[in-house]
């Protein structure tokens, strides 16, 4: 064999074996998402915004708002590609998970309502991890979309008002006005006879 038919076939190679492994690489499109994950979010394919692998593990990259935050669980508005957002979702956490905003993975306790979260979701299996870039990566269930729950607030709503007014004086009004139409018209008509009755 010679040295040009052997880098021919060197070559042949690489290339097939780039090919192949872009071939295996998922985006979100080609995503295989488990049951359980389009069970629990069917709009993971509109969601993700990139499907990446850590530990032998695909991730989709999913985009959300924080809205609101509780002391087990932020409460996020996923954002899709072209900018529209979808239903609140609710994200069970632990206090010393990390989320990454801005491409930067920062403790939990310095997230503020507004702020843009980066979440992972498993491709496999229905859990979101916040972080990936930690040693050991925190999943927690991916819960179906909720809608935000009522802040319950220690304002009571005022009594309700009495119920005093009624349809008598109404009545006894237009009765009076029908009774001094009557003597109008009745005062009128002998007015009218009085001076018909002197020409």
């Amino acid at each position: 064999m010679t040295i040009s038919k052997l880098r021919s076939s060197i070559l042949a190679g690489a290339v097939l074996t780039v090919l192949s492994f872009a071939a295996q690489a998922a985006d979100c499109s080609t995503a295989q998402y488990s049951p359980a994950v389009l069970e629990r979010f069917p709009n993971i394919a509109r969601a993700c915004y990139d499907v990446i692998e850590k530990s032998g593990q695909q991730y989709a990259v999913v985009k959300a708002d924080l809205v609101r935050s509780d002391a087990d669980a932020l409460y996020v508005r996923v954002k899709l590609p072209d900018g529209t957002r979808s239903d609140t979702r609710r994200i069970t956490v632990k206090r010393d998970f990390r989320v990454v905003i801005n491409g930067q993975s920062v403790p939990l306790d310095q997230v503020a309502v507004g702020q843009e979260l980066t979440t992972y979701v498993k491709v496999s299996e229905p859990v979101v991890a916040m972080a990936l870039d930690v040693e050991t990566i925190q999943t927690v269930p991916l819960e179906p979309a909720t809608p935000l729950p009522v802040v319950a607030s220690n304002v009571t709503p005022p009594p309700p008002m009495p119920q005093t007014a009624s349809l008598l004086p109404a009545l006894g009004i237009a009765g009076a006005l029908l009774i001094a139409l009557g003597m109008a018209l009745g005062w009128a008509g002998r007015e009218v006879r009085a001076r018909s009755g002197t020409r």
